[in-house]
């Protein structure tokens, strides 16, 4: 406890006579000045950062003064600039902090030999220590210590946010008495026996500094319990006043209380109706963009992986001489039709249980077999290409008899393996590639208006169901051979 005190007692002291400076003569200043630079001991940075205030109350004394004593001015002048130089020439390589050994964070280095925990201990003491010392440290004038934000380049700037000041110093004369003392022990005892007596240092430290913060929350809590006191004779003295007010707010409170949540029930009734009303129609038209299997998916997981399909039928339509009919008519009427007959395509491949891919221009794609199990999707998929040319030949009788302008189509059916999935992160889509898909618009290309052409593969998997028209192998733009058939009409069950 008293070297505590001692070591607090010597910064307080340092600041302080660097303050108190004042009272002293500007001749006074020089001598304590020059008397740090001729210490019979090795003159260190830090005896010379104190010299440099010193030389520097001086110099402000003098200025301050009408009559200037000219001789002592150009003495401190000199010492002035000859330590000035000294920091600024060494500033880089950090002088003072070389000189009086502080250790910013290694700590502590004056032997290589103390074990990790030795070290710990002097960080926490150290650590502990300078919240204390440190303020008194930094008000020696001399060290010009400014904040960062009024850096000046025409002062001395040390940056002491990590420094610790001069406790460093005599912790190291304390640790080098007790090596002295457990010097005739044996190495291990010797370094056990310096670890304990820097615990006991450390403890010591801070049953001191709890011992502080007992005292001053003891304070807080005594003027605490004063005002509490206060508080409860106010309460009491108008206690009989304020009971019969209180229970009539507290019925009012309650009375409104009811109110409001009622209300509040009724507007999270109507809330959560409205989320699920719209929490319905975005699964819906989710739903309507991509087949249930990869809506699942996506709610579950976040993410539809691709799937490969052996066996799916696919199906492409094609407007003949769309362009043309285009050109004669406005975009309004075009887009009406279009849009007409795109419905009832749609109407007719959820019937027969298919999923619309996309429509490209006047194309349009659905395939079949995809989340549903057996093969009769292939016969599904003829019905409804039959049906969209029955709904397209009775749409052009209709509009004939009005001298309307109609749509005749190309249909083209193939079976094969596909590669099904979800792709892109905005405006995402759901799409089949394969050689599949290049095939079945090949079937569509070399079809016939009002005609459904399906390939080989497909004839194979419907020919027990449907009359069917052999053209051959035709030779594709791609200079491929396909057999291709015409579906003539639907056999009569036996």
């Amino acid at each position: 406890m008293s070297r505590l005190l001692s070591f607090l007692l010597l910064f307080s002291t340092l600041a302080l006579t660097a303050q108190s400076e004042e009272g002293k003569t500007a001749s006074q200043l020089h001598e304590a000045g020059t008397a740090f630079l001729q210490k019979d001991s090795i003159t260190t940075a830090f005896d010379k950062l104190q010299a440099l205030g010193k030389f520097q109350e001086s110099q402000q004394l003098l200025d301050a003064k009408t009559a200037t004593n000219r001789e002592l001015a150009n003495k401190n002048k000199l010492k002035i600039d000859s330590l000035r130089s000294y920091f600024l020439a060494n500033a880089n390589m950090d002088s003072l902090l070389a000189t009086t050994r502080f250790f910013p964070d290694s700590v502590f280095q004056t032997n290589a030999n103390h074990s990790n925990p030795f070290k710990i201990l002097i960080t926490n003491y150290l650590t502990l220590k300078q919240s204390s010392s440190r303020a008194a440290f930094f008000k020696i004038k001399a060290l010009n210590y400014v904040p960062p934000s009024e850096v000046r380049t025409d002062r001395i700037l040390i940056n002491f946010d990590h420094y610790w000041p001069l406790e460093v110093l005599a912790l190291e004369a304390w640790v080098q008495v007790q090596e002295k003392k457990a010097r005739p022990f044996p190495k291990k005892a010797k370094a056990a026996l310096l670890e304990l007596a820097l615990e006991n240092k450390l403890s010591t430290l801070r049953n001191e500094e709890n011992t502080k913060y007992a005292e001053r929350n003891k304070k807080s809590l005594l003027n605490k319990l004063e005002k509490a006191t206060k508080n409860i004779e106010t309460a009491e003295a108008n206690y009989t006043q304020l009971k019969y007010i209180g229970f009539g707010v507290l019925g009012l409170v309650l009375l409104l209380g009811y109110y409001f949540r009622k209300k509040n029930d009724q507007l999270l009734i109507s809330k959560n109706q409205s989320l699920l009303e719209e929490k319905k129609r975005s699964e819906d038209l989710l739903t309507n963009m991509l087949p249930a299997e990869v809506v699942r998916q996506l709610k579950t997981k976040g993410a539809a992986k691709a799937r490969k399909y052996d066996s799916v039928s696919v199906l492409f339509t094609d407007f003949k001489g769309f362009s043309k009919i285009a050109e004669t008519l406005s975009p309004e009427e075009l887009v009406s039709e279009l849009n007409h007959c795109f419905t009832v395509f749609d109407r007719i491949t959820e019937k027969y249980r298919l999923q619309k891919i996309k429509t490209i221009g006047d194309a349009y794609m659905c395939v079949g077999g995809l989340y549903t199990r057996g093969g009769n999707h292939v016969q599904r998929m003829v019905f409804a290409a039959l049906e969209i040319q029955q709904f397209l030949a009775d749409r052009k009788a209709q509009r004939l008899g009005k001298d309307l302008y109609f749509f005749e189509a190309r249909i083209g059916i193939h079976t094969g393996p596909i590669v099904a999935g979800v792709i892109g992160r905005k405006k995402i889509a759901f799409d089949v590639w394969g050689n599949t898909v290049n095939v079945a618009q090949q079937m569509e290309h070399h079809s016939e208006v009002g005609k459904v052409n399906i390939s080989g593969e497909t004839y194979e998997l419907v020919k027990e169901r449907f009359t069917c028209l052999s053209r051959g192998r035709v030779t594709t733009k791609n200079k491929q051979d396909y057999e291709m058939y015409y579906v003539e009409e639907i056999r009569k069950k036996s």
